[in-house]
């Protein structure tokens, strides 16, 4: 075991969602449409050790630091605006229990 064998890493993962939503009354006239949009950005921080030439274990913990921003419009009758912005981490004492182990192939 050479430390030169170990290697810490940070994975980033974003993701976007979009939705819309027409409301109708029961004579089919639209009244209102409402539109959602949320970014997320979270890490994994990880430490990989390299077992054989082209082989390594990882471990990792999952969403360590998340960060989302949430923006909803509605248009109809009523104009409505709402943006949210939330940050969370997954530090606590049950951290251990969600590592997550692997194995990375390098060709």
């Amino acid at each position: 075991m050479d430390a030169k064998d170990f290697y810490f890493f940070i994975e980033a993962d974003v993701n976007y969602f979009y939705g819309k939503v027409t409301t109708v009354d029961t004579a089919g006239n639209k009244y209102q449409i409402t539109t959602g949009s949320t970014v997320q950005l979270s890490l994994a921080p990880g430490i990989s050790y390299k077992v054989l030439k082209n082989l390594h274990l990882e471990v990792t913990i999952p969403q360590i630091i998340s960060a989302q921003y949430t923006v909803n419009k509605a248009s109809g009758q009523q104009q409505l605006t709402s943006q949210n912005l939330a940050f969370s981490t997954n530090l606590n004492s049950t951290t251990l229990n969600n590592l997550s182990v692997g194995f990375r192939l390098i060709f």
